[in-house]
This record gives C-alpha cells, structure tokens and sequence, in this order.
C-alpha cells in the first residue's frame, strides 16, 4: 500500500450485533464472520456498498472473544467464555461441532488456511491444536505466557502467539 492512502468508511452495518464486537475476520470470498458479545457469530457480504447480514450462528452461551476463517471461507471457528470452540460449516450456516477446550485454554483462535487445524492460545500458557473434522485435540505447545491471540502461516508450518507479557512466540 502507498504510504499517505487514506480510508473512508463505504459500507456499515449500526445494527450487526446488539452488544459489543469482539472479533471480525474476513475470508477471501468476500464474507466477513464477527463474534460478540451477545453470544452470536454472524456473517455478513457486502453487496451495492451494503452490508447485509448473510446468517447468524447461534451455539455459544456467553460472548464470543475470537473468529477465524478458512482462506476460502467455507469453514468458521469460533471461541467464547463459555469454553468452547465451535467449527461452522459457513456454506450451509450450521455448526458441524464443538470443541470442549476447558475455561480459558481457548482465547483466540486461528485456522489453517485449509480449515483443518484450529489454534487456540490458553490462560496455561500454551497453544493447544485441535482437528476440526474430528474435534480430536492434537497437541499443545508451551509458551509459560498466557497466549492471548494466536495464528497459522500460510504453509501451516508454524503457529505462533502474542504473550500476556508483550512476547510473541513462534513454533
């Protein structure tokens, strides 16, 4: 991007949830997932400059802190205060399962760019993996800081976090 671009907002949506926004992610197709605190995920396209609602996810029962999208939008994680991370089939607007990943050993999300593999930073101090066709967890990697957001590189070869303390950590 030039140095100097300036942005103006084109397109809004002063309705999208009834409480505060967490989380937006957008997917290469154009979709936009948001989590809330009202308990939702919604998905959103923008059409003509609007921004119309596409579908509202319903399964979280406290706010949801965390979205991520796979790079051709067809599948959706999310995570909430309620433990759970939920894996969303976004072609068919349905939940395809949920992830137990105990209080706060799922505080920010991140896919694969193939959907497979959901991240999660915890509390603990780790980064835990989970399948998402199978919801099976596949294994955690120590960080000792709270991982309070996380992300997959675009060859799925590393994973890394951002620290409670300021660190980043790669592995």
């Amino acid at each position: 991007m030039p140095s100097g671009t300036q942005y103006v907002s084109r397109s809004q949506a002063l309705d999208a949830h009834e409480d505060v926004i967490w989380a937006v992610a957008w997917a290469s197709n154009g979709q936009i997932v948001t989590g809330s605190c009202d308990e939702l995920v919604h998905t959103f396209m923008i059409h003509d400059g609007k921004v119309e609602r596409k579908q509202t996810l319903k399964g979280h029962s406290l706010g949801v802190n965390a979205v991520a999208v796979s790079e051709s939008g067809a599948i959706a994680v999310s995570s909430a205060l309620d433990a759970y991370i939920r894996v969303w089939d976004l072609e068919k607007g349905q939940e395809l399962r949920s992830i137990d990943a105990g209080p706060l050993e799922a505080w920010g999300v991140a896919l694969s760019p193939d959907g497979a593999v959901v991240a999660a930073g915890s509390q603990g101090g780790s980064i835990h993996l989970w399948s998402t066709s199978t919801g099976e967890k596949l294994g955690s990697l120590a960080t000792g800081k709270f991982a309070m957001c996380v992300a997959i590189d675009g060859d799925s070869k590393y994973v890394g976090c951002g620290g409670e303390d300021g660190s980043i950590h790669v592995r």
